[in-house]
């Protein structure tokens, strides 16, 4: 695990700096995010019209105008949380290690019928150690209980 880059005292202030090379640019925003609110709130990128057919769709399952996945198609949400993971292992963060994991259990609970659930479990096995188990276990669990898939 690499940890911040500490810079010289300045004035009594230690400052620490970060590189997150090839991370994901959402993931490191929510990881910022992170840092001000201990949370973060998935945005999506994606243009309001597309947004608008997810929120048809979101009506079709049920799920909450208050929950994540309001804001953000649900392939992506699985793929962004897992990918907050990432960065946050490489830094050593552990109460943003659990958030992600949290908030990728609980959208893999509603959403595991999801297309991009595979697709998620291959991003994350390759871009994780394989040594680092935390998220590959929450992916495991999902495919386990959903065999069918």
């Amino acid at each position: 695990r690499n940890r911040p880059e500490l810079n010289d005292f300045s004035n009594g202030i230690i400052k620490a700096s970060f590189n997150f090379d090839n991370a994901d640019p959402q993931a490191v925003d929510y990881v910022v995010q992170f840092f001000y609110l201990w949370d973060y709130k998935v945005r999506s990128l994606m243009p309001r019209h597309i947004l608008d057919q997810d929120i048809l769709r979101e009506k079709d399952t049920g799920d909450s105008p208050g929950s994540d996945n309001t804001t953000a198609p649900e392939g992506p949400l699985l793929i962004l949380h897992s990918k907050v993971f990432t960065p946050t292992h490489i830094y050593d963060i552990p109460r943003l290690i659990e958030l992600s994991i949290k908030k990728f259990k609980a959208v893999t609970q509603v959403q595991w019928e999801s297309n991009s659930l595979l697709d998620t479990a291959r991003e994350t096995y390759t871009s994780t150690p394989s040594n680092i188990r935390e998220i590959r276990k929450a992916i495991i669990k999902t495919l386990y209980k959903h065999r069918g898939l």
